[in-house]
């Protein structure tokens, strides 16, 4: 998955589509409440250069907030008994369990993608003995007038002619491993700590990224302004 940019970003738009759209709207409404305070720290210190610099920094915090926002706390706390806060895609656990496991299921542990790496991956070897241990079990009576080169040659003809004949089990592996509903099941069950490290991982290491885009744009839209000082 890591090596595919796509299908790693089709996974985190479907399972964290309202965390993205509320990451934007916190941009918007958080930028706006900081540039209300810039506005006012304007009236008593004004020098041009501040804004760039406080564009900058407001668009750094608010991107910083909303994606501390998205997977902190871990754990539901409890405030004064009647309020819960929890990282709003720890809040969906459920609902993004089942997008995970159907995005799993039809997208990366699909009947195709198990045969081609049985057949084709690193386990290809453990098929072929695998093989040759069946064609010797189905002659064995014969198996003494039979050379090892024999069953090496027909099971690497079965090996060969296998691409063209699984297409036809498909529909039988899927219906019999059922790895949508396991995926679900098994990740509603998660611990929040669990669940937490499924996608967090996936884009952690970018969220600076994030951050430091959010403070590009917010230099910008305060530098925008400079020629219109006093």
């Amino acid at each position: 998955l890591g090596k595919d940019v796509g299908l790693l970003v089709n996974l985190f738009e479907r399972c964290g589509a309202p965390e993205l759209r509320f990451l934007v709207m916190f941009g918007l409404w958080g930028g706006l409440g900081l540039g209300v305070f810039q506005m006012l720290l304007w009236l008593v210190w004004s020098p041009a250069w501040s804004l760039p610099a406080t564009g900058a920094l407001v668009g750094l915090i608010t991107d910083w907030v909303a994606l501390r926002l998205m997977f902190t706390p871990v754990q539901p706390v409890n405030i004064l008994g009647r309020f819960k806060i929890q990282g709003l895609f720890l809040q969906r656990q459920r609902e993004v369990a089942s997008d995970f496991g159907e995005f799993f299921a039809k997208k990366i542990l699909t009947p195709e993608r198990i045969w081609d790496d049985i057949i084709r991956g690193n386990k290809s070897a453990a098929l072929t003995a695998l093989l040759e241990s069946r064609i010797r079990a189905a002659v064995s009576p014969l198996e003494g007038a039979l050379t090892d080169d024999f069953f090496a040659t027909v099971s690497n003809r079965v090996q060969r002619a296998l691409p063209e004949v699984v297409p036809s089990s498909y529909a039988y592996v899927e219906k019999t491993l059922a790895l949508e509903g396991d995926l679900t099941s098994a990740m509603r069950s998660m611990p929040s700590e669990d669940f937490e490290e499924v996608l967090h991982p996936v884009f952690q290491e970018d969220e600076w990224i994030l951050c430091l885009l959010g403070a590009v744009l917010g230099g910008l839209a305060g530098a925008a302004q400079v020629p219109f000082y006093r």
